[in-house]
């Protein structure tokens, strides 16, 4: 089958890949890219105290501006309002509150409805363990519109005898208060953008004896592949009750997306480990690109092999910038932080990665090829035990008078377009 791209499909992709199709029934949601959806979004972390019957709770809120009222107050606009924090126990019972007010203000209006815009604010709560349900709400104090979060959370029993380390928080501005660091604000969901050199993984042990000691901390960033990138051990002393540390992390080494981080401390005969998971979101990228070379593969429907070539035989800092390039061009508001087109396509070819996949990965098969070039259909006639004939599917586009026939070659699920029993605009796409 000749993919060959024309000028005419890219604008007709477009229409195709209108936000219209974007919530359709059977389209994946990817949770990441939703966060930039929500008002408010919050991290809850849980953090050691002297005593080993409870534990500190840090919860840091992140606060969408486009979602609150600016008032206009001399050269500024400004907004205010107030913050509840409620950690809900049994039969509802609130077992800590914190009510707070706080204002911001920004020099133009303009500045205001930057949808990747936000306000941070945080609380610390010792409680218990068991548990319990926090609930954030936010109330504006100028038109009284009220939104929020929640989510459930279980702090487990601490033996006094045992090492205890913190969650890990990343983050990329700390500041020192008497000698000790302080994370300003975590980065929430642990993304961080390619942009920044470094990171630091701020963390923070119980030293369960009664007089300092030294532990053993080995580190270790894994990729995708299981294969370690960064890793080193030292030894950390303890003091007496809590301390703190910070681990930094330069970007550089870090082309992948998804990392895993495990820290581990042993000492004393005790041992204690967390891990988790570290997101780079790059510049100018969808979300939903996991690998850009990769990524630079799957846009072969709908660029031509001349363009696919370049990208591809080009150094990788050169063919990053192409594909970018490529993408701008195509961008439905370039004056906003995200490409609607590239997030839908490359959604697209995720799902088609998860329902479609044979011993090809789902984006490359036949299926794949249709759904990501022309979107869901809008009926799917499946004939899987026709006696006079072998497995087949109908695809129906209704309002665009298309039908996309696939049958299932070799019987084992490898379904092919039969271009024959097919209508479609092949003009302006393939033929």
């Amino acid at each position: 089958m000749n993919r060959a791209h024309t000028t005419a499909l890219l604008l007709g992709l477009s229409m195709v890949l209108g936000l219209a199709q974007t919530q359709a029934k059977d389209q994946p949601r990817d949770d990441n890219l939703d966060q930039k959806g929500k008002r408010l979004t919050m991290q809850i972390s849980q953090f050691p105290t002297q005593l080993a019957d409870s534990i500190e709770l840090r919860v840091f809120i992140r606060i969408h501006l486009s979602n609150l009222v600016f008032v206009r107050s001399g050269n500024e606009f400004k907004a205010a309002f107030e913050i509840s924090l409620f950690v809900v126990g049994d039969q509802d019972k609130a077992l800590a509150t914190h009510i707070w007010r706080e204002e911001i203000s920004r020099p133009t209006f303009k500045a205001t409805r930057n949808p990747d815009s936000a306000h941070h604010s945080s609380v610390n709560i010792i409680v218990p363990d068991g548990e319990y349900e926090v609930v954030v709400q936010l109330v504006d104090l100028d038109n009284r519109n009220t939104f929020g979060a929640r989510e459930e959370i279980v702090i487990n029993p601490i033996s006094p005898d045992s090492l205890v380390l913190s969650d890990l928080l990343l983050a990329t501005e700390i500041k020192y208060v008497d000698g000790e660091p302080i994370v300003i604000m975590p980065k929430i969901g642990n993304r961080i953008s390619d942009n920044v050199d470094t990171v630091y993984i701020y963390l923070s042990v119980r030293n369960p004896t009664s007089d300092p000691m030294e532990v053993t901390l080995q580190y270790s960033l894994k990729d995708d592949d299981d294969e370690e990138i960064a890793g080193h051990e030292q030894i950390l002393p303890l003091s007496s009750t809590i301390s703190t540390y910070l681990i930094p992390q330069a970007t550089e080494p870090l082309t992948g997306r998804e990392y895993q981080l495990e820290v581990k401390l042993s000492g004393a005969g005790m041992t204690t480990s967390r891990t988790f998971p570290i997101t780079i979101d790059w510049t100018g990228f969808s979300q939903l690109i996991k690998d850009i070379d990769k990524a630079i593969e799957q846009i072969r429907y709908v660029t031509s092999r001349e363009q696919l070539n370049e990208m591809k035989q080009a150094d990788r800092e050169k063919g990053h910038e192409l594909f970018q390039e490529f993408w701008r061009a195509l961008d439905p508001s370039p004056n906003t932080p995200r490409n609607e087109l590239m997030d839908e396509y490359y959604r697209r070819v995720a799902y088609s990665n998860q329902h479609f996949k044979s011993y090809r990965e789902g984006w490359e098969t036949d299926f794949g090829m249709v759904y990501i070039v022309y979107g869901p259909p809008d009926e799917i006639e499946r004939h899987p035990f026709d006696s006079q004939s072998k497995p087949y599917q109908v695809w129906l586009y209704y309002d665009k008078g298309w039908r996309f026939f696939f049958v299932d070659v070799n019987m084992f699920g490898d379904f092919r377009l039969d271009q024959s029993r097919s209508v479609y605009p092949r003009g302006s796409a393939w033929y």
